[in-house]
Formats: C-alpha cells, sequence, structure tokens
C-alpha cells in the first residue's frame, strides 16, 4: 500500500484545548483513506459549522465555543463505532456540546461559591 506524510492536526480528530496541538506530528497514512475516515471528514466538514453555531449560541467566549465544539468531535470520532447515520451523528455532537458546556458553567458556578 502506498502511504504518504501529512500534517497530523489534518488527517485526525481534533484535539481539546490544553492538548498539545500546536506541535504536528508527521504520520504515514494511506494514499486513499478508509471508508470510515472520509465519513469522519465528511461529517467534520459538513456539520463543523451547525455544531460551532451552536455552541456559540450556548457561550460567549470564542475560545470556549472553538474548544467544546473539537471535543465534542474528538468525542464522536471515538465513539464512531456506536453512532451511524446523520441524524444519530448530529444528535450526539449536540448533547456532547451541551453536555460540556453545562459542566463548565457548573465548575465556575462551584468555584465562585467557594469564593
Amino acid at each position: 500500500m502506498h502511504t504518504k506524510t501529512i500534517d497530523q492536526q489534518h488527517q485526525n480528530p481534533p484535539q481539546s484545548a490544553g492538548s498539545e496541538r500546536s506541535h504536528s506530528k508527521a504520520v504515514s497514512i494511506p494514499i486513499n483513506p478508509s471508508d470510515e475516515e472520509a465519513r469522519w471528514l465528511n461529517y467534520k466538514n459538513e456539520l463543523y459549522p451547525l455544531v460551532h453555531g451552536y455552541v456559540q449560541k450556548l457561550v460567549s467566549d470564542p475560545a470556549v465555543t472553538e474548544e467544546v465544539t473539537l471535543l465534542a468531535f474528538r468525542r464522536l470520532w471515538e465513539n464512531r463505532h456506536s453512532v451511524s447515520g446523520e441524524k444519530q451523528v448530529l444528535a450526539f455532537l449536540f448533547m456532547v456540546a451541551r453536555t460540556r458546556v453545562m459542566n463548565r458553567i457548573r465548575l465556575k458556578t462551584t468555584e465562585l461559591q467557594r469564593h
């Protein structure tokens, strides 16, 4: 099988904020991505604006919006074998995003109550 080296950030699922996403690593991947990779990239390209817009309505900080959106897609990649169909994928992404936003709000509320 032929392989080529590409920047890991463009092929692999996104990293959440705080991870080492600023360090790109060269990896060897098949020239023709598998159906699984192609499907994931298709979902990312088509659904990213919807999820990002949804999160943007929940939080005002652009950095948090980006972090939560990337986390949702990372969770999708991690659960790709149990989520299928565009409606189920979109529902999964929204659920992960909403849960992450709610967790951030709870954490901030708890921190404020302690002070």
